[in-house]
């Protein structure tokens, strides 16, 4: 049995993992109790601006399991654009899985960012 979060737990994690120079891939989660509220999207959004700003990123990518559609849905929202799937990617607790990698350059998030 799960117990119920605390007002005081995390909703969940966001993170930019250094690949190259100039290249980031984000990575993100929540809570099953706290999707569907915007919160992944604002919390990304703002990671994306730290990259792109802070750090210099030219581009940042995902990768994300095909039946996600929750992650695929926050990609698309904020610019992201699919790029390709690797197939048989991943060996998960569901089996052998494929990828699709998203990708947002600097200048696609300054557009999308004026929006």
């Amino acid at each position: 049995m799960t117990r119920p979060a605390a007002p005081d737990d995390a909703l969940g994690w966001v993170v930019l993992i250094d690949r190259k120079p100039g290249v980031a891939e984000i990575g993100y989660i929540i809570r099953p109790d706290a999707q569907r509220r915007g919160h992944v999207s604002e919390a990304v959004a703002r990671v994306l601006d730290h990259g792109f700003d802070a750090l210099g990123l030219r581009r940042i990518y995902a990768d994300t399991d095909p039946d996600n559609a929750g992650s695929i849905a926050v990609l698309t929202k904020l610019g992201f654009t699919l790029e390709g799937r690797l197939r048989d990617q991943w060996e998960t607790h569901l089996g052998v899985r494929d990828s699709l990698i998203f990708g947002l350059l600097n200048s696609e998030w300054a557009t999308t960012r004026a929006h």
